[in-house]
């Protein structure tokens, strides 16, 4: 990927089919799930700051994938979630197949990063979404898509495989601060092992 494709990602503007009060792009979309990605790491115990060893590789690994976690949409688009998620019943993982194709380096870091990382910039993913969503949507249908995304994140954290379930409440703190309600512990979730950042 050229660094004038990267470039790009400015261009690629987010949310085209809900109605927002300012628009979004790519790129800034990125940033921000890059700066709450390692608020998240700091808050379950691997600070940015304050050594290097693995803590600094792994935030240096969250840092990447959040940054590159979208990249393939300066080629794609932003894919509205409705049309992903019918592409996904219909054929599996067949648009993931073709953006890797498009981008071979996108899979290479997806490939090379370790699950938690993955899992935290998901749930980074998500409440920036839910977030950019109750400060700028305009609308009914902006505060159900928030709605729906705040129920996906719930149900991503709460799966038994996730290793992020044991964090679920450094999740909802942090989702406080960023003005996001997520419910109480969902049933199936572990007791907070989280270290929580002072």
């Amino acid at each position: 990927m050229k660094i004038s494709d990267q470039i790009r990602a400015t261009w690629v503007k987010r949310w085209g089919i809900v109605r927002t009060l300012r628009e979004q792009n790519v790129a800034e979309h990125s940033f921000m799930v890059a700066m709450i990605s390692t608020e998240l790491m700091g808050r379950i115990g691997f600070p940015i700051t304050g050594g290097g060893g693995l803590q600094g590789a792994r935030c240096g690994e969250v840092l990447l994938w959040a940054l590159w976690h979208d990249m393939a949409e300066v080629s794609t688009g932003d894919l509205p979630t409705p049309h992903k998620l019918a592409i996904r019943a219909k054929a599996g993982d067949l648009l993931q197949q073709i953006e890797d194709d498009i981008f071979p380096e996108v899979a290479a870091i997806r490939n090379n990063t370790g699950t938690m990382v993955r899992e935290v910039v998901k749930i980074a993913d998500y409440l920036e979404a839910i977030s950019f969503l109750r400060r700028e949507g305009h609308g009914p249908e902006a505060a159900g898509v928030g709605d729906l995304l705040t129920n996906q994140l719930v149900a991503y954290i709460s799966d038994w495989n996730s290793l992020m379930r044991r964090h679920y409440g450094a999740v909802r703190d942090m989702a406080k601060d960023m003005g996001v309600d997520l419910p109480k512990e969902p049933e199936n979730v572990m007791p907070d092992e989280s270290v929580q950042a002072a």
